[in-house]
């Protein structure tokens, strides 16, 4: 064990703090609609370029028009887990 103590003149910005989101958004083509969901940890608020990216991540939708309809932001990991796996 290490005798090591935390810094405590650490900047803010040394600190990294996830976030918990769950995305829901619509992805539209000529010929088909569907809907999707996201989960995801991130540092920051993503913006809606990046939401649209991780999206068409899915293989499904490569080739659609996104279009965010919702978002729900957790507070904790603990509440984020739980709602996945519920």
């Amino acid at each position: 064990m290490s005798d090591e103590k935390p810094d405590v003149n650490a900047s803010d910005q040394d600190l990294v703090v996830m976030r918990y989101f769950f995305v829901v958004y619509l992805a539209e083509s000529s010929t088909r609609r569907a809907t999707g969901n996201l989960y995801f940890e991130a540092s920051k608020f993503p913006s809606n370029k990046e939401i649209k990216e991780l999206a068409r991540d899915k293989k499904d939708v490569c080739d659609m028009s996104i279009v965010v309809t919702g978002w729900q932001e957790f507070k904790n990991k603990e509440d984020y887990d739980n709602f996945r796996s519920a």
